[in-house]
């Protein structure tokens, strides 16, 4: 598939729209995480490493190529693994 071509869903719009609003919740409920000790931070990023890397699975699974996933890892937000403010 060429990746300069505009990505097309492979499911419905209300299934990827679904989908999509569910992995913003999960990510918002990680952002509102109290921190208070080191034992917290590295259970936060262990759980924002799974949750990103869903979040790069599912977008593969919804498009038909690899743009959407390129522009979601390319985000000034992920980093290695971590948001960065």
């Amino acid at each position: 598939m060429e990746e300069n071509a505009l990505p097309k869903l492979l499911v419905s719009r209300a299934e990827a729209k679904e989908k999509i609003k569910d992995r913003i919740e999960k990510g918002q409920q990680l952002l509102d995480l109290q921190i208070d000790s080191e034992k917290d931070l590295k259970k936060a990023e262990n759980d924002f490493g799974k949750w990103s890397n869903y979040n790069t699975t599912l977008l593969s699974k919804l498009f038909d190529n690899s743009s959407i996933v390129k522009e979601y890892q390319d985000s000034p937000f992920l980093s290695d693994g971590q948001i960065q403010p």
